[in-house]
């Protein structure tokens, strides 16, 4: 059970619509390889200031790539994260 009660839009449904739109990938000629699909953990000791600078600095990268016009050259991606702090 969750504390606070029901998962919210950040919890169930976030992970049920990413994995359609996974199943929706593997449904045609796929190429994990050639299509860039990656799943990566990266385990890192911070302090709350230093996750919340990461953090920031993610947002501004991926904030700056999603100002990209679609063009016959660039394909559509997804880029999913899921930030989980380990019980201590």
């Amino acid at each position: 059970m969750f504390k606070g009660g029901t998962p919210s839009i950040y919890g169930w449904e976030s992970v049920r619509e990413l994995m359609g739109t996974y199943e929706k990938y593997l449904s045609i000629d796929y190429d994990l390889r050639r299509d860039g699909v990656s799943y990566r953990v990266a385990r890192m000791h911070l302090t709350d200031e230093e996750f919340m600078e990461l953090a920031r600095k993610m947002g501004s990268l991926i904030g700056e790539a999603m100002k990209n016009e679609s063009s016959s050259e660039r394909k559509p991606r997804n880029l999913a994260t899921i930030i989980i702090p380990e019980n201590q």
